[in-house]
């Protein structure tokens, strides 16, 4: 029986039915009504329900589907009744992740692919029950119930809407203080209380952890604390000087309300001044909480602690706004009319950014690339990667070279693209691979000890390790964490279960190649939302989040689920992440330049090359230092020019020695400073671990530049 001629009859079932369908490469999709999950009529499935004919076996999915949509539409209405009944909110989603609240309580629930299978086989009733078995936010469903629930035709009138508000995490403190008894003792314990009493809204803590007994009590900005000793000979002395315990706690509340008022109207007059100066705000001293304010780099700086305080005690927040201003050398020049107009005008929030410590002309640069010798780099980056092909001829217990075994480097295209690159081809990984696993069944384990190696053997068709994992599995009877996630989706459908029951999606390897179309599916309804979302202003989607998303989603399978303005939506927000000139996050994520790979975006790359900002973004600023090996890895994929080569022949002629021993000394001296002797009996071991992991981290740095610069030579466009 042909698979066109099945297809043909169901087309024609599914059009006289006025059922949509979509057609894809694995076969056709047919969608719930619910909008929810979707069914894949493939291959398989026309093995497993082969009739005479293909109209009979046509005509046996086409009653399967119209099956599963009934049951499927019985529980999910049943489900939205319940929830009203549970006074349970429901936010629905096409990728079946449904978002449930209740009382300021969270939770979610499957109405995916789990409940697809569960109806196979189930009355509708019977799935709401196991659906709502392990969700603790409705209230217990009986058999009864149940049988009633599922009879609705419609969703209720009167359903739930999920909160927009944030939660009030200072509700619960607020039921507390208004529950204590209030003392007139005068103790630690009954000052915190009847200061958690007048001040309901704010934090009041007893501190324990510090030389001396103190309460401290959280500013409104949480920037600082108003802080005060209370060890009880003080604050006898304290009750003595004021009277009475009572006379005491109206001075603290009043000095912490001076204070705190006083703190808000300087933070209110100096970011309105700054923000209308054009500047961003960024952490300057992430310890100590410093910020640092400028229009690209940190010009200003701000320490909103206890020096704000003890300058409040002395002066009024006007002459200390001034007072920094002047001794910032803030442009224009402020003046105190000008402040006293910004405390009289309503508060503008400073937008927030990680701001370089110079302007990024003056931070770190990419030589070009007639800097270089091509020769020298030639060299380096055969050496880099031979060392690597003999650090993967070794066991894997003896290779420590990386911090991973070498055959984990042909999990991610970036490192190895198949049927592509020729720093190392198939053959060459499908030997190692073998090897491996070879070396591990000789070991004798009644486990498998190489299951990377089967995996990959696996992927590339090779059936050498099909039945022993499969023995082996069959023997942990097919529990889903005895098996790596990678095995599990090459063997997807010899399995008793899916990866798709435990909402695995994101677990897809890459190197496997277009995504299942569930997969596919999911991500690209989430993506659609998001871009709603964005597109309307609402915050319950962010563009980096979407971006990252939208990395797994190879370009055949966006073409299947995407419309043609949603794909040109992504490109947008690629080259405007590429066209980025002041922002010094940019290249933390390079989510887009993932995108742009898919795609085959080289604009991307070419916009990137023009920013002004991308190498002090990733080489450094304030002491912070990223790895660029996905960077310059993906620039090598996408387009392999002078740009990623520069990057590439930075990366291999880089001083990896010095820069080793200064980041030893630098993390070693953060981890024990202040530390007692007992502490510093591990220090000379924490810095021999240190230096492993750092020279490990340095290793795979070189691999990757090395395996860029050999791609920008074989495209033929340097040198």
């Amino acid at each position: 029986m042909e698979k066109a001629e099945v297809f043909e009859a169901l087309r024609t079932e599914l059009d006289a039915a006025q059922i949509p369908w979509r057609e894809l490469r694995e076969g056709i999709v047919l969608e719930f009504a619910d909008g929810c999950d979707m069914l894949l009529v493939d291959d398989r499935a026309i093995a497993h329900y082969a009739q005479e004919t293909p109209q009979r076996t046509a005509q046996v999915i086409f009653k399967r589907f119209d099956k599963l949509n009934r049951r499927r539409k019985a529980v999910l209405i049943g489900l939205r009744h319940w929830a009203v009944r549970s006074n349970v909110a429901i936010q629905r989603s096409p990728t079946g992740h449904w978002h449930l609240e209740k009382k300021q309580r969270t939770s979610s629930i499957d109405v995916g692919h789990v409940l697809t299978r569960l109806v196979e086989d189930r009355a509708p009733h019977d799935a709401l029950l196991e659906l709502l078995q392990w969700c603790g936010l409705f209230d217990r469903i009986s058999p009864a119930d149940a049988r009633q629930v599922v009879t609705f035709q419609s969703p209720p009138e009167n359903e739930c809407s999920v909160s927009e508000e944030p939660e009030d995490e200072w509700a619960p403190l607020r039921w507390h203080n208004a529950s204590l008894k209030i003392s007139n003792k005068t103790t630690e314990e009954n000052l915190v209380w009847r200061l958690r009493q007048r001040l309901p809204n704010y934090q009041v803590d007893a501190e324990y952890c510090t030389p001396k007994r103190s309460i401290a009590i959280q500013f409104a900005d949480g920037e600082s604390y108003f802080a005060l000793h209370s060890s009880r000979s003080y604050l006898k002395s304290q009750v003595a000087r004021h009277g009475s315990f009572n006379a005491l706690v109206d001075h603290l509340v009043a000095r912490f309300k001076r204070f705190d008022t006083g703190r808000g109207q300087v933070l209110h007059a100096l970011e309105n001044i700054l923000a209308d100066r054009g500047c961003f705000k960024g952490r300057f001293n992430v310890h100590h909480g410093d910020w640092a304010y400028g229009k690209t780099h940190q010009q200003y700086r701000f320490s909103p602690g206890v020096s704000l305080t003890r300058a409040l005690n002395r002066h009024t927040p006007i002459d200390v706004a001034l007072s920094w201003c002047e001794s910032q050398q803030v442009t224009p020049t402020v003046t105190r009319e000008e402040i006293i107009d910004a405390l009289a005008r309503p508060a503008v929030e400073v937008p927030t950014r990680i701001l370089p410590s110079v302007p990024f002309e003056e931070g770190p640069q990419i030589p070009s690339i007639d800097a270089w010798d091509f020769v020298q780099l030639d060299d380096l980056a055969r050496t880099t990667i031979e060392a690597f092909r003999k650090e993967a001829a070794k066991p894997e217990k003896k290779q420590t070279r990386f911090s991973r075994s070498a055959l984990c480097y042909w999990n991610h295209p970036d490192w190895y693209v198949r049927d592509q690159d020729t720093w190392v081809d198939d053959a060459w990984w499908i030997d190692q691979a073998r090897l491996a696993w070879q070396r591990g069944e000789n070991e004798g384990k009644p486990y498998i000890v190489a299951p990377q190696a089967a995996y990959m053997l696996l992927a590339y068709g090779i059936d050498l390790p099909r039945k022993r994992v499969l023995d082996c599995y069959r023997d942990t009877e097919y529990h889903p964490e005895a098996i790596l996630d990678e095995l599990a989706w090459v063997l997807e459908g010899e399995l008793p279960w899916s990866m798709l029951e435990f909402n695995e999606e994101n677990s897809y390897p890459p190197q496997l190649g277009k995504l299942p179309p569930r997969v596919a599916r999911n991500i690209a309804m989430m993506a659609r939302d998001a871009m709603r979302s964005i597109d309307s202003g609402s915050s319950d989607y962010d563009l980096d989040s979407l971006l990252r998303d939208c990395t797994r989603l190879d370009r055949e399978s966006a073409e299947e689920w995407l419309l043609p303005r949603e794909i040109e939506w992504l490109h947008t927000a690629c080259m405007k992440w590429a066209s980025a000139t002041e922002d010094l996050e940019q290249m933390w994520d390079i989510s887009p330049l993932q995108i742009a790979i898919h795609f085959e975006w080289p604009e991307v790359a070419e916009r990137l090359a023009e920013s002004p900002c991308a190498a002090t973004s990733l080489l450094g600023s304030n002491d912070m230092y990223l790895d660029p090996s996905g960077f310059v890895l993906a620039l090598s994929r996408l387009q392999p020019n002078h740009f990623a080569a520069r990057w590439a022949a930075f990366i291999l002629a880089r001083d990896f020695q010095t820069e080793l021993e200064n980041n030893v000394a630098k993390i070693t001296k953060w981890v024990f400073r202040g530390a007692d002797e007992d502490l510093l009996k591990g220090k000379d071991r924490f810095i021999q671990q240190t230096t492993k992991s750092q020279t490990q981290a340095q290793n795979a740095q070189k691999l990757a530049a090395a395996i860029a610069w050999h791609r920008c030579r074989e495209a033929g466009l340097i040198g």
